[in-house]
């Protein structure tokens, strides 16, 4: 995906966050009601929800978190929901209160004051403006959406799926007296479920399995899934059932089986009015795409007089220095930077030229045509919305207090660093924590895939199914006495199989095997062989772990040691940095609550405010 799509897409993303943030404002109503509540019972958004000193704070500043965080404690007592939102209002509290310090001191210069808000701004400027020009007229009908769904419909085929319970009754490694004692527990329990008893009753009382009767699945069948480990003479037995259905007595290589099948539903389509919205959403950001790219070609003569990428290369550039001019507006090299995310950085594996071609797409496809599109919002008066103050407020001062506090924290770390006894004292105190890498000395055998059709789903399953019967009869010799490193020789794939299978001490990040056949072979003891053969691309790998040394001690000393020692004692400075600073900023007993309902405050009845322009 290019820069210019990915920009694009993000900025669906946003459209539809909007309209999910804001339902039911600016024409957006034939969508149906999305607030139950009427205008008369909203809670306005500006609110005043609480008082401390001469500092009075609005709901909109608790919004987000009232929106976020209060469904999350729905099923709280009335008494943890008031201690968690008591907890909430004293941070908001402290924010505003380091707001207002960052600004007395001056932790703010005005370049970066200036940037940041015009950034601000300019994003939603640019929701808004994609809200009323793009979105509101752009809405895919019905017959759209079914057509999308028509086309795309091999997307939402669903495989037949089942789901079952079983009674277990183990007769593998047992002799045979235990063996037929087994069997008759096993009459006894068909008849009791035959008689009418309650199939997870029975279970419950009679398996020998860890699931009770629990239901097990919904699984695809082994001709869409063949990395399943399902016994195929159970998916054969329950395929030949009735939902509902009780088998017979099934045996297996592990023991009897009773099974109940509980659910099929055979090879579907997902319902169109289950994928509609899914559809929808990437129809809009299609669309969104082709707008934003019309808008370029439209604007971008006119408004760009001054493009000079090269500026964004230059590391010894002044952060003054002009990228482009837009509309009479200079973007600076600070602008980029202060913009720049992740995705902006070059890969390892990314040529200069490649990595260059990139950077300039996103100036014009991201930077510019923010730039463009505020202007053309301002032209429109969006700018004058009242929710574009209050938004851009709170925005505002969510970032003073990020900033400030960032700096501060980092003075605070800087004038009381870490010391050698702390460190010591941490050592001591987390001792248990340093532990060595489990090392395991492991051996491999490995069986593939014989050669086969990889596009043929029955291809593939045969092959599957004859590495998966050659690498338990592995296991099986290997129960049985016969030596591990010659059938290693005989059997395995793999290259150690010279050597007898031997991989030598091994840990779960080693090279020699992938990463989950490491973590598997991991889990092994001392003296221990895989009950069953670990399915990986195209293979199987049957394990044994020869020695599993018990993980040492890491010294003082060590370097990773001291790594995590510092991280440990970084994070509780910050820790022990708020809680000190709140303790001595807010004092909880001053805050005058000014809406008594916040305690029992339902988000769905906040007004969202109207970003109608008021021209409509």
């Amino acid at each position: 995906m290019n820069c210019f799509e990915t920009r694009c897409r993000w900025q669906g993303w946003i459209l539809l966050a909007l309209w999910m943030t804001f339902p039911g404002m600016g024409g957006a109503q034939e969508a149906g009601p999305v607030n139950p509540a009427t205008p008369a019972e909203l809670i306005p958004f500006d609110t005043p929800l609480a008082r401390y000193g001469d500092l009075e704070i609005p709901l909109s500043y608790f919004y987000q978190y009232a929106r976020d965080k209060l469904y999350q404690i729905e099923r709280t007592t009335p008494e943890e929901r008031k201690e968690m939102l008591d907890q909430a209002l004293q941070q908001t509290i402290f924010e505003h209160l380091i707001v207002r310090l960052s600004k007395e001191q001056g932790y703010w210069t005005e370049q970066e004051f200036t940037a940041h808000n015009r950034v601000m701004e300019n994003d939603w400027l640019v929701r808004f403006y994609q809200y009323h020009q793009y979105y509101q007229k752009m809405i895919p009908t019905d017959e759209d959406l079914k057509k999308r769904y028509e086309e795309t419909k091999k997307e939402y085929f669903q495989p037949p799926q089942f789901s079952f319970r079983h009674v277990f009754f183990q007769t593998v490694d047992k002799p045979e007296e235990e063996q037929k004692m087994a069997f008759a527990r096993a009459k006894e329990a068909l008849a009791l479920i035959r008689s009418g008893s309650d199939f997870v009753e029975v279970a419950k009382l009679y398996s020998d399995s860890g699931r009770k009767g629990d239901l097990i699945g919904p699984f695809k069948t082994r001709a869409y899934d063949p990395d399943r480990a399902i016994n195929p003479v159970i998916e054969e037995t329950l395929l030949a059932m009735k939902p509902g259905d009780i088998s017979d007595i099934l045996p297996t290589k592990y023991g009897y089986e009773i099974l109940k099948l509980e659910t099929y539903e055979p090879e579907r389509y997902t319902p169109f009015e289950a994928v509609k919205l899914t559809i929808q959403n990437r129809l809009m950001s299609e669309r969104l795409q082709e707008w934003i790219k019309d808008l370029l070609d439209q604007h971008y003569s006119e408004a760009v007089t001054c493009f000079q990428p090269y500026v964004v290369f230059d590391e010894n550039a002044a952060p003054d220095a002009v990228v482009a001019v837009v509309y009479g507006q200079p973007i600076t090299r600070y602008d980029y930077n202060i913009t720049k995310t992740n995705r902006q950085n070059r890969n390892p594996d990314e040529g200069i030229e490649a990595y260059r071609d990139r950077i300039i797409d996103y100036l014009k496809t991201g930077l510019i045509y923010q730039y463009i599109v505020a202007h053309l919002a301002r032209g429109l008066g969006y700018d004058q919305i009242p929710a574009y103050r209050q938004l851009t407020d709170l925005g505002r001062h969510q970032k003073l207090y990020r900033v400030w506090w960032s700096r501060m924290v980092d003075q605070y770390l800087n004038d009381h660093p870490i010391t050698e006894s702390e460190k010591q004292a941490y050592y001591r105190e987390n001792e248990a924590r340093f532990k060595a890498q489990q090392t395991s000395h492991i051996g491999v055998i490995r069986v593939d895939y014989p050669p086969h059709n990889k596009e043929v789903m029955y291809e593939i399953y045969k092959a599957q199914q004859t590495a998966l019967s050659k690498a338990k009869e592995a296991i099986e010799r290997i129960k049985k006495g016969e030596d591990f490193a010659q059938l290693a020789k005989e059997v395995s794939s793999d290259p150690s199989a010279a050597e007898g299978g031997d991989l030598g001490y091994i840990s779960s990040d080693t090279d020699k095997l992938p990463r989950m056949a490491a973590t598997d072979a991991m889990r092994l003891e001392a003296g221990q062989v895989s009950d069953e053969p670990f399915n990986a691309e195209d293979c199987y790998y049957v394990f044994k772990c020869f020695d599993k040394p018990p993980r040492g001690k890491l010294e003082y000393d060590d370097p990773t040691v001291q790594k995590r020692i510092e991280q440990g004692l970084l994070s509780q400075k910050r820790s022990q940095f708020l809680e000190d600073m709140m303790k001595k900023m807010v004092d909880k007993d001053r805050i005058e609550l000014l809406y008594p309902e916040f305690y029992t405050l339902d988000p769905g009845k906040v007004a969202r405010p109207s970003i109608d322009p008021p021209s409509q």
